[in-house]
């Protein structure tokens, strides 16, 4: 049986202690470790968890440690995109140790790294050993975060012992050593192994130019033009995210006659989406986006389903070759049409998501200027607090402060704008 259908296999049945049953093999399948997924019918919790990451060895066994960890994050965090890239973090330090492994007089297992250990490694990862390129210090420091999280986690479960932890008062320092450090004025246990670095600047937000050069760019004829730029209106009148935005199907679309009343209404439609760790929540939709999504779909989309089973495609967008569209796919699309667009500052990166920041700018400034006209002060705490709640509900954001910088943004020019009446009014005062 070949290694993937084996594993397969395993994924598929409830009681995960099936790994340990993995027949070894002594033939070499693969050069280095390697990340698998699971298939649907993966079950934890008495509930599916497809595309759980799992990591194999060079023979094709699974290094079972890291896997129940990422099993873990998946039930936990129900982020597939989240345990996908802990898996590729880990993938990457596993196969740095079988070539330190390789290297040393004495061996090196996982259970034996320490500070040394994770040193080479980070220094290996600045250098760009086993890499196209060297990585940024913000980059490595987010990996090592990941492998310290998956140590803690492996001795809380007592796969090891005694391996990391905070220095016990005139006791033994771990092999991988802990400290407390007080971080923006919170103590915060971290490690020396992490670069001290500034705060990261702020992604950049699209402003109006960009926005409007993107719909350029991605504008034609084609179909794919013609879908992708529909699928711009979406994202950012809409703020949904990408895996979001292709899981919508043709019964999530109100009818014409529907639109036409939200319009004559002035009123939006809100839309259930089922967003990251599977919770629901509304979105809104403008009904002229809907229209649109309609034409698209009785024209250019059923021109590309011509001759075959229309009623097999639910998905609004599909790629070129009807098969429904990949969210990796959207990022890469929304990528090459921001990297067309001249703009003032090249170092300036923008992609797919900062789409969701521009809606979320919008969102919360909407939000506090109708608190502002019922007659509350933007600059009362406990409105501001309110006025995050809104949009986190309407984001699908489970931590208000990932908006307080929208807010802040929209209280700087408050605060610009009433600067400016003041000192237009100070000389007929004086």
């Amino acid at each position: 049986m070949k290694v993937e259908e084996r594993i397969k296999g395993l994924l598929a049945q409830t009681d995960w202690s099936e790994f340990e049953a993995a027949a070894k093999t002594k033939t070499r399948l693969y050069s280095r470790c390697k990340v698998m997924f699971s298939s649907s019918h993966c079950v934890l919790d008495s509930k599916p968890y497809p595309r759980t990451p799992v990591l194999l060895d060079p023979y094709g066994d699974v290094i079972l440690e890291p896997t129940h960890w990422l099993r873990s994050v998946r039930v936990a965090e129900r982020s597939e995109s989240t345990a996908r890239q802990y898996a590729w973090v880990l993938n990457s330090f596993f196969n740095f140790l079988r070539r330190a492994e390789r290297g040393a007089k004495r061996g090196c297992t996982w259970h034996e790294v320490d500070d040394k250990i994770l040193r080479l490694w980070r220094n290996e990862m600045e250098q760009g050993v086993d890499a196209k390129r060297a990585l940024k210090k913000y980059t490595i420091n987010d990996k090592l975060k990941v492998v310290l999280r998956f140590y803690v986690w492996a001795q809380e479960y007592g796969y090891v012992s005694a391996r990391i932890g905070l220095t016990p008062e005139g006791g033994k320092p771990f092999p991988i050593r802990l400290v407390r450090r007080v971080i923006d004025g919170v103590v915060q246990v971290t490690s020396d192994l992490l670069y001290r670095l500034p705060r990261r600047p702020a992604n950049a937000i699209p402003n109006e130019d960009e926005y409007d050069g993107l719909n350029v760019v991605l504008s034609g004829d084609k179909y794919s033009r013609i879908r992708d730029s529909l699928m711009l209106r979406w994202v950012a009148g809409s703020g949904l995210r990408r895996g979001e935005l292709v899981s919508r199907v043709l019964s999530d679309l109100p009818s014409k006659e529907a639109c036409n009343k939200l319009i004559e209404q002035d009123k939006l439609h809100w839309m259930s989406v089922i967003g990251k760790g599977g919770k629901e929540r509304s979105v809104p939709v403008s009904p002229y986006v809907i229209l649109e999504t309609h034409e698209f779909i009785e024209g250019p989309r059923a021109d590309l389903l011509k001759d075959v089973d229309v009623a097999k495609h639910h998905e609004i967008f599909l790629s070129s070759r009807r098969a429904p569209m990949h969210p990796q796919s959207v990022s890469h699309i929304f990528a090459a049409g921001f990297a067309q667009i001249e703009r003032a500052n090249p170092k300036t990166r923008l992609y797919l998501h900062r789409l969701r920041a521009r809606f979320a700018t919008l969102l919360v400034q909407q939000l506090a200027d109708e608190d502002e006209e019922r007659g509350y002060s933007p600059f009362d705490p406990s409105r501001q607090r309110l006025i995050l709640e809104k949009a986190a509900l309407i984001m699908g954001h489970e931590d208000i402060k990932t908006l307080r910088r929208y807010l802040n943004l929209w209280l700087d020019r408050k605060e610009v704008a009433v600067k400016k009446v003041v000192d237009a009014a100070a000389p007929k005062l004086r």
